[in-house]
């Protein structure tokens, strides 16, 4: 083997890691905002049918149940609910392993996504 094929080898492995755990942080990136609409809505959905009957309503217990039943495989979740008179915000965090990147200490990459939705009397 050569020098030159000696010193470039830890450099394809490295390129090749950030490849593959960048993928896996767009993939933690994604599900972050899949689950976050999808609980965004799903306490907007509480609210406007509680509201339609006449009731008061506070969606945030529904959109963290919503947030907490959703586990990607491989992921683990954090998320935070907050509401405002008319504005419904769910915030998440999605942390998934590496594969390649664990070799150099990096062992975990993370994506955050956030999705509000407004109630608007009608």
């Amino acid at each position: 083997m050569s020098v030159t094929a000696v010193l470039l080898m830890p450099c394809l492995i490295l390129a090749g890691g950030l490849a593959v755990d960048g993928a896996q942080q767009a993939r933690a990136r994604r599900q972050a905002h899949t689950v976050a609409a999808q609980a965004s809505r799903a306490g907007c959905d509480e609210v406007s049918a509680a509201r339609l009957a006449g009731r008061p309503a506070d969606g945030r217990a529904r959109a963290r149940q919503v947030a907490a039943a959703a586990s990607p495989q491989g992921a683990t979740i954090a998320s935070t609910v907050s509401m405002e008179p008319d504005l419904l915000t769910v915030s998440v965090s999605v942390t998934r392993a590496t594969i390649v990147l664990s070799a150099i200490g990096l062992d975990s990459v993370r994506g955050q996504a956030s999705a509000s939705c407004r109630l608007v009397p009608r």
